[in-house]
């Protein structure tokens, strides 16, 4: 998927006139959403009279109209692009600096990724944000239960991984402390270890780590990003409120939703498919993180539970149990099958 450009400079325009369609890009072949955003984003700087996100709506769907295009836009498409674009403070940039710039310092010769990732627009939650969801959001865990396409909360751990992955897809799995990383055959054949896994598959079995040590699990060994994981642990929200985010991030990014974990402990864990642009996957996550999403799940090799799996004591390695002694299980309350 072309990365587009994003604009970086007060946008072109003249003094006390305002844009129209014919100011704007064409719409490419692919990456249709990001796109909206960016022309959201240049109508919003423009340099000329003052353009109302209402007027920015309507210029980008005459511009998207003007001539066929692959898909149709999907309800709403355009107004949460331009409503993010000019709600800018979680993605504002200096006038010098772009939107995603990524850094060419890998962690090896065959590695996929940088050794410094680019900063997410915001590192912590927006109050208001997570408020006003909340009030257009109503998605309790018993309906996202009842709305998953698949009932997975008896499945097994591998069953559902076998939904998502090969078989031969190199997978990291096991404890913190930890992590082996297997084909996805080799953990069928053998028995899955732990409670954590990696979302992303690895490209090789081992890398070396930024200490300069062999690691299963590391940013050098990741192979390209296939999820996007969003993450809410704040203790002030029960999991109702959590689940009515993951809906409200679902809607206003329009990502496919294949996964929510219970963590066993205070989180749910939401996997998005991943872009194959990953300055689409850094917008994701910085509005992740700008309705309560934790910026840590941004790392390509940070691990996430294990669908189905006994969560374990981090220290000791043994099960964790409820009050009334049972295993504490890290349900899969959603599932829908790539």
């Amino acid at each position: 998927m072309a990365i587009l450009k994003a604009y970086t400079k007060k946008s072109k325009g003249y003094k006390g006139q305002k844009p129209t369609v014919s100011d704007l890009h064409e719409f490419p072949d692919v990456g249709i959403h990001l796109h909206a955003f960016n022309l959201a984003l240049f109508l919003k700087n423009w340099g000329g009279e003052k353009v109302t996100p209402s007027e920015a709506v309507d210029l980008i769907k005459q511009k998207f109209y003007q001539r066929p295009q692959r898909r149709d836009l999907q309800p709403r498409e355009v107004e949460h692009a331009v409503e993010n674009a000019f709600d800018s403070s979680p993605i504002r940039r200096s006038p010098s600096r772009k939107v995603f710039i990524p850094k060419q310092v890998m962690t090896s010769a065959d590695s996929l990724w940088p050794q410094t990732l680019q900063k997410l627009a915001t590192e912590e939650a927006c109050k208001d944000a997570v408020s006003d969801a909340l009030k257009e959001y109503h998605w309790p865990v018993a309906k996202m239960v009842e709305e998953s396409p698949i009932d997975a909360r008896h499945w097994s751990t591998r069953e559902i991984l076998r939904s998502h992955y090969k078989e031969s897809d190199l997978l990291c799995s096991g404890t913190f402390y930890a992590p082996k990383t297997r084909s996805l055959q080799d953990w069928i054949s053998m028995g899955m270890q732990g409670d954590l896994f990696c979302p992303n598959p690895m490209r090789v079995e081992q890398g070396i780590n930024m200490d300069g040590n062999p690691s299963e699990r590391c940013r050098d060994n990741v192979g390209s990003r296939k999820f996007n994981v969003y993450e809410c642990d704040d203790t002030s929200l029960d999991f109702d409120a959590k689940a009515s985010l993951i809906k409200c991030l679902w809607d206003k990014t329009g990502a496919n939703l294949r996964m929510v974990v219970h963590s066993g402990g205070k989180s749910l864990h939401a996997f998005f498919d991943a872009s194959e642009n990953e300055e689409m996957n850094w917008q994701f996550m910085s509005l992740a993180v700008k309705y309560g999403g934790d910026p840590d799940m941004y790392r390509p090799e940070q691990q996430s539970r294990l669908p189905n799996a006994y969560r374990l004591c981090k220290d000791t390695g043994k099960p964790l149990l409820d009050k009334d002694g049972n295993k504490i299980r890290q349900t899969c309350l959603y599932l829908d099958q790539q």
